[in-house]
């Protein structure tokens, strides 16, 4: 079922997508939520993706103002609103 809102996705030729997950927010199920639901569903669709599991309340600035979000065309974030923040 999520497999099919995925199936567009891979539409635009070297999509490369970072997903950022934050294990502590909500429930602490974003490892799961990810592990379950949208990994199988890039992988469906063969979309290239990376993981990243957050370490600390300053890694997404310091991801961000790194190099190596530079080969991402795409980033997926799964936590709570502060990871947005």
């Amino acid at each position: 079922m999520i497999a099919s809102y995925f199936e567009n996705l891979n539409a635009i030729e070297n999509r490369h997508i970072a997903v950022i997950i934050n294990p502590i927010s909500g429930r602490k199920q974003s490892v799961s939520l990810f592990k379950n639901y949208l990994k199988p569903a890039f992988e469906t669709v063969n979309l290239s993706y990376k993981p990243f599991v957050t370490t600390s309340s300053d890694w997404v600035n310091e991801w961000i103002l790194g190099e190596e979000q530079k080969q991402f065309t795409e980033v997926v974030l799964i936590g709570g609103d502060g990871l947005y923040s």
